[in-house]
């Protein structure tokens, strides 16, 4: 059995999606209990093909097969946000959470997708935790821009 993660750095290194979605899918159909071909699989649309949709279906399957597969699912967050999908990436991020609930990178997701949907009371609470959590002078001024926006939201809602 071929090593998934050597394997599909080959690929990624001549940059070769034909070739990379022709052998994983082999490979797939050879080893169907295999999660990380699917996984690299994802990863072959999300990098090389840049189809995030694509890369979707087979995150989906890896974590239909290995359910603790955190890079899948972070990786189908990252694709649910360049589709603009926020509340699905929203929803992966709260499951995220309840596993690894300081962790910054996921809170900050949270709070951009929450941004997207222009939900800025829940952007801004998701920046404050990470702001609690790193006490940045980044977030701080990222918290200001929200307030900002959110007032001018409630601004043009009145009207």
């Amino acid at each position: 059995m071929e090593d998934a993660l050597q394997l599909y750095m080959q690929y990624s290194m001549k940059k070769d999606y034909t070739g990379a979605i022709k052998h994983f899918s082999k490979l797939i159909n050879k080893y169907p209990k295999n999660y990380e071909y699917l996984f690299q699989m994802g990863n072959v649309h999300i990098n090389l093909g840049s189809k995030p949709k694509k890369a979707i279906v087979f995150y989906d399957l890896c974590i239909k097969k290995s359910t603790t597969h955190t890079s899948a699912r972070y990786n189908r967050i990252l694709c649910y946000i360049s589709i603009k999908q926020y509340s699905l990436a929203i929803s992966e991020l709260t499951k995220l959470l309840k596993i690894d609930g300081s962790n910054i990178s996921l809170i900050q997701k949270k709070a951009e997708c929450y941004q997207g949907i222009k939900d800025y009371k829940k952007a801004s609470v998701e920046f404050q935790k990470c702001s609690n959590l790193l006490n940045e002078k980044v977030y701080k001024l990222e918290l200001k821009d929200i307030y900002e926006k959110e007032s001018a939201l409630n601004l043009e809602n009145k009207q």
